[in-house]
């Protein structure tokens, strides 16, 4: 079980941090968002540290630090890798990475992270193999990234961090909401996830009629909700 823990040295209104984050698509299924060093703000007030002239964070020699910045992922989003680039020409950089579910009430819990270990250059996964970690979002909660300095004998530059993720379709509830889906259906598990999102709401009388033929209006309402379309009005 992940443990729990109060930073009470965190009122350093982390929930109003700005993660700068930008997300670019990648090939196959995942979303990279890039999280810009100066994103990142001290664990503890009087912490030394600069920002070098291509813009990384520079931590001085000999000096174990922690810094901490919000992420902002959709619900359901699935964390696999967490990368970062290293600005040490060609010294190797030592620092983890933990992803931390902040509750309201200030009580942090760990729920994965990478050990302290060496990296050389653009290293787009700090972690071997995939943490497969989904994160359901409740209303009451958000994430935390904080990246750990070794004491090092050598300065230590960082450049941005990346938080590679993916999503996937809800688990289908222990109820079905339509009479006519009920779990065995092979279609179960998608019809749920659309009336959990607000898609659609079936046809009637508690039913979703699961072989009737989509009319195009159907489908362009299907799909602007699903893709949250707009346009933009022009004079």
């Amino acid at each position: 079980m992940p443990g729990k823990a109060r930073f009470g040295r965190l009122a350093l209104g982390l929930s109003s941090l700005c993660c700068a984050a930008v997300a670019v698509a990648q090939p196959y299924h995942y979303t990279v968002t890039n999280i810009a060093a100066a994103s990142f703000q001290p664990e503890t007030s009087g912490q030394q540290y600069f920002f070098s002239g291509s813009g990384g964070r520079y931590v001085p020699a000999n000096q174990q630090q922690f810094f901490w910045t919000a992420l902002l992922l959709p619900p359901g989003a699935i964390v696999d890798y967490i990368g970062l680039n290293n600005l040490n020409d060609g010294t190797p950089l030592v620092v983890g990475a933990a992803l931390y579910e902040r509750y309201d009430s200030g009580f942090l819990i760990y729920r994965t992270g990478t050990s302290n270990t060496a990296h050389t250059g653009w290293q787009t996964d700090i972690n071997a193999t995939p943490f497969d970690l989904t994160l359901d979002n409740p209303a009451h909660s958000s994430y935390l990234l904080r990246l750990e300095f070794d004491a090092s004998a050598n300065p230590q530059y960082i450049g941005a961090v990346q938080v590679w993720w993916r999503t996937a379709v809800s688990a289908a509830p222990d109820t079905p909401t339509f009479n006519d889906v009920p779990e065995t259906d092979p279609g179960f598990q998608y019809i749920e996830a659309l009336a959990g999102s607000g898609i659609t709401g079936g046809c009637g009388g508690g039913n979703f009629c699961p072989d009737s033929a989509v009319t195009r209006r159907q489908m362009a309402i299907f799909m602007a909700k699903a893709l949250a379309l707009n346009f933009t009005e022009t004079p």
